[in-house]
Parts: structure tokens; C-alpha cells; sequence
């Protein structure tokens, strides 16, 4: 219904997930967080943030490291962000 109305739905299931299932075919969230802390029971602060495809391109990152862009340029003072989830993983892929 909200989502009807133009508004993102974010779904809470950082306690749910540890002791649930989940069914994303059933509950259509644009963004889902989840806690490994809460799942795994260590390590704390590491978790996850489950995100629709045709949403990523309302997530904004107010500043970018290594491997989350294409391009950028000091002197320019731009940047070409990476693609989709690329541009929210820092550092460089082992």
C-alpha cells in the first residue's frame, strides 16, 4: 500500500531473521537490514542491507573509496561511482 503511494518500504528484520524465514517473494521491500550480530551472535556492528534493484539508484554515498568507482579526478573535482552495489563496497575485491 505505501509503495502504491510512491513511498520506499524499509523492512526491519534484523531481529526477525535469526529465528524466522523470511520470504522476499511474499514481502516486497525496497530495503531490508539485517544483523550478522544478531544471526551469528558475533561478531558486533556487521550486518547487511538487502536492497531492490530499482532502488539502488535512490541510495546516495556522500563520499567514495577504493573500488566503489570508475573515475575520478582531484583536479575536476568529480567522480564516476561504480555500478549498482559496487558503489557501496569498499576496498578492493580479494
Amino acid at each position: 500500500m505505501a509503495q502504491e503511494r510512491g513511498w520506499d518500504v524499509l523492512l526491519d528484520a534484523a531481529a526477525f531473521v535469526p529465528t524466522n524465514r523470511l520470504d522476499l517473494s511474499l514481502h516486497k521491500p525496497n530495503y531490508v537490514p539485517v544483523s550478522f550480530y544478531k544471526i551469528f551472535g558475533y561478531p558486533t556492528g556487521i550486518g547487511a542491507l538487502l536492497v531492490r534493484r530499482d532502488s539502488f539508484g535512490k541510495l546516495k554515498r556522500p563520499t567514495f573509496a577504493g573500488g566503489t568507482v570508475w573515475a575520478a579526478s582531484s583536479l575536476g573535482n568529480w567522480h564516476i561511482p561504480a555500478d549498482e552495489h559496487e558503489r557501496f563496497e569498499d576496498g578492493t575485491v580479494n
